[in-house]
């Protein structure tokens, strides 16, 4: 499992470097025909696991329940340009494999409510969910980077 950890942390590196190469403006710009934002994309990559793996595990949510709802599945982005925001992402970016890897060690997921994602792909356990995970992340991260030619074209 530690091998689904490090590819996690790969990606939201992935995913740092492409923010720390835009304005703040290019981070909250929504191209036209399009329904979200680089920030949204990301703020969505942080939400998502502690609902898929935490939550899923009955395990309490480490995350406020403003940005839970803010950037779950099916929310849209808020107007607002926030540097707090944009912060707020880059640290839970960089810390959150560490606190998994270090969870998934103590065996804090005893239990696992089995789910079937939008892919139509059924997840019966923490496993499968962390990499199920990766997945969703890497297809935010190519989101990101789509978003990132349009707002800097």
């Amino acid at each position: 499992m530690q091998e689904q950890i490090d590819l996690l942390k790969s990606t939201r590196n992935n995913i740092l470097k492409e923010l720390e190469d835009c304005s703040e403006q290019q981070l909250f710009q929504i191209p036209e025909g399009f329904n979200n934002h680089i920030i949204w994309n990301a703020a969505h990559v942080v939400v998502t696991p502690h609902l898929l793996i935490y939550g899923r595990s009955g395990l309490p949510l480490r995350l406020e329940t403003n940005y839970i709802e803010s950037f779950r599945k099916g929310s849209q982005p808020s107007k607002e340009v926030s540097t707090e925001l944009i912060h707020w992402v880059k640290d839970h970016l960089i810390n959150f494999p560490e606190e998994l890897s270090e969870d998934f060690k103590k065996g804090v997921f005893n239990n696992f409510d089995s789910y079937e994602t939008s892919y139509r792909f059924a997840l019966n356990s923490v496993e499968d969910a962390i990499a199920f995970n990766n997945v969703h992340e890497a297809m935010h991260y190519g989101q990101i980077k789509m978003l990132k030619r349009l707002v800097k074209a």
